[in-house]
């Protein structure tokens, strides 16, 4: 549900004292908005980025500051993604949008499937890029490496260190995954024009084969960034500073 609210400054004493004219008292209204919500717009950016980690570059973008017209600003959350961290959703079956996505591919049998690749930060490393699934434990780490000196593509199950191999489990429905998430992680080099990166990937198959009761999503929490950054936002401060800063350029 979009968030607003208004605000209410009595600028009598203001325009009594200095004996603002009517176009002096519109700038300054204009002037009153346009910084409070900048303000609120830099703190609700700020909320976001303190608050989430990897999907907080995908968050951010969504955010933007439109002008509506005279008084009237407006601070816009764009994106279904960015949306669900604000307001927060129960449980869902990610197959039903697997099977919607542009790369699923048809099946023989009328079908689909879809591969989903799985990037993993080294360790160490903060792993809050949006294009990590997360971070490496370092003795697997240490495995991945090793078994690809001795010529190996990916991470066999008997290579994955015994902590880190066992099943685990969707949180949501009990269903059992049938491989470590671990296994099958391949090492890969990208070149670039002054220096080279190895990347540590695994992937998974998904199709309408898969059990019903697997690649549940538990659900996101609701953040409600936008009324963290409306009530952190120090509103009579700023309209203090706009009032001062607009009197001493008359």
């Amino acid at each position: 549900m979009p968030n607003s609210f208004q605000i209410n400054v009595d600028l009598t004493d203001v325009i009594s004292e200095f004996a603002l004219s009517g176009s002096d008292v519109n700038s300054l209204t204009q002037n009153i908005v346009d910084e409070v919500t900048e303000a609120t717009y830099r703190q609700w950016k700020e909320e976001a980025r303190r608050g989430l980690r990897s999907t907080r570059q995908q968050y951010v973008r969504g955010l933007q500051l439109i002008s509506e017209g005279r008084l009237r600003n407006s601070i816009i959350l764009r994106g279904k993604f960015p949306n669900m961290l604000e307001f927060g959703i129960s449980s869902f079956d990610m197959k039903v949008g697997f099977a919607n996505s542009k790369k699923s591919k048809r099946s023989k049998d009328g079908g689909w499937f879809l591969t989903i690749p799985f990037r993993m930060a080294v360790p160490g490393a903060e792993g809050e890029s949006e294009v990590f699934s997360g971070v490496l434990p370092r003795d697997v780490y240490k495995a991945v490496r090793k078994s690809a000196r001795s010529g190996k593509k990916v991470l066999s199950k008997e290579d994955i260190p015994a902590a880190f191999s066992q099943l685990g489990s969707n949180s949501t429905t009990g269903y059992k995954h049938k491989h470590s998430i671990y296994e099958g992680l391949q090492r890969t080099t990208k070149f670039y024009e002054e220096t080279t990166q190895g990347q540590y990937n695994t992937f998974r198959r998904v199709s309408s084969k898969s059990d019903p009761n697997s690649w549940i999503h538990k659900g996101l929490k609701e953040h409600a960034f936008a009324e963290k950054a409306i009530r952190n936002s120090p509103i009579d401060t700023i309209v203090e500073n706009a009032i001062d800063q607009f009197l001493s350029e008359r």
